[in-house]
């Protein structure tokens, strides 16, 4: 039993061979972290086409362009509780939320349902149709990494390449936003766009669902595992974790409504890791930035049924949280 009365482990998958659910075989104490960069500028995608991907997949070509510093993940994640599923600090605590990721991503959880492992990936045909390729072409180019079929970032690349060259911008977007959903919202294993990250991608594409609660599992999934591993590296959307902690930890002049814009207006400077954590250590309850602007909302999510922990299930695992801890961050006192 962990503090104030929350189970250890409540509401996590038992990992199972054969399938992502696994403890991730990448996390080593050497490990980079943060590799999951921009790879490929879409400048000479066509405008009409470029707004399109926006409409489908919301900030999510803007939150490629924030620089992340690996760095300061390895510091913040020194305060991570895992029982307690939060960032502890020296006088008050901070967790990412739902509602928070939902901004953060520009896709409103209310107008689409949400993503959920259905028990079965997508088959390579469907893969293949994706590309545009034949389904022997494809049978070729599929890799199997511990146990967990998919295919190489390089191979994508260089269908990305062709396809730009074809000028077919509609798979232009579908390749890149693969390759994205496989390296920086759904990493897994270094340069491999698994199965799993495909299975999110085309349930985005196909029926409209929204991965905010998949991603925000995996991240905790990852933290929890990390804390109680002692490994010091991370393989989630670094991206999205690095902008949250931001958003809270430092201020700035500009009123903005839009999360990625209250980044730039942040002008965080490059910082080593010993600073990083000298900043940590001396953020306060009262220095820190408790409801950014971005986040301003009149409904909260609280609970799920009668259970003050809400259950979140990503393609690593599941996991809970406790919103009812983090209402301050929404604009209310703690109950």
């Amino acid at each position: 039993m962990g503090r104030k009365g929350v189970p250890d482990g409540v509401g996590q998958r038992t990992p199972r061979k054969g399938s992502r659910h696994k403890p991730p075989p990448h996390l080593k104490p050497n490990a980079k972290l943060g590799s999951n960069a921009p790879f490929i500028k879409l400048s000479d995608l066509q405008s009409l086409h470029y707004w399109a991907f926006e409409r489908r997949h919301g900030n999510l070509l803007s939150i490629l362009e924030v620089e992340v510093q690996p760095v300061a993940l390895v510091a913040l994640a020194r305060y991570y509780d895992s029982p307690l599923r939060y960032f502890t600090f020296r006088d008050f605590q901070l967790a990412p939320t739902l509602k928070e990721y939902e901004r953060l991503l520009g896709l409103p959880l209310i107008e689409s349902p949400h993503y959920f492992y259905r028990g079965h990936y997508p088959s390579w045909t469907l893969v293949a149709k994706l590309l545009r390729v034949s389904e022997s072409k494809i049978t070729r180019e599929k890799r199997n990494r511990n146990d967990l079929e998919g295919i190489q970032r390089s191979y994508l690349e260089e269908r990305l390449h062709q396809l730009q060259k074809e000028e077919d911008w509609p798979t232009v977007m579908d390749v890149y936003g693969l390759v994205v959903y496989g390296i920086v919202l759904f990493p897994h294993m270094e340069d491999y766009i698994d199965l799993a990250a495909m299975d999110v991608f085309l349930a985005k594409r196909e029926n409209g669902e929204n991965p905010t609660m998949a991603i925000l599992a995996n991240i905790y999934y990852i933290l929890n595992y990390c804390c109680e591993r002692k490994r010091r590296s991370l393989r989630c959307c670094t991206h999205l974790l690095y902008l949250w902690m931001i958003a809270h930890l430092f201020h700035n002049k500009r009123k903005t409504t839009c999360p990625i814009e209250d980044f730039k207006w942040s002008w965080i400077r490059s910082m080593s890791k010993v600073r990083w954590i000298e900043y940590l250590d001396r953020a306060s309850k009262r220095t820190i930035r408790w409801y950014p602007l971005w986040n301003k909302r009149e409904q909260l999510i609280m609970r799920c049924g009668g259970f003050p922990n809400v259950p979140l299930m990503g393609t690593e695992g599941g996991i809970h949280y406790n919103p009812e801890l983090t209402t301050r961050q929404d604009g209310y006192p703690m109950i």
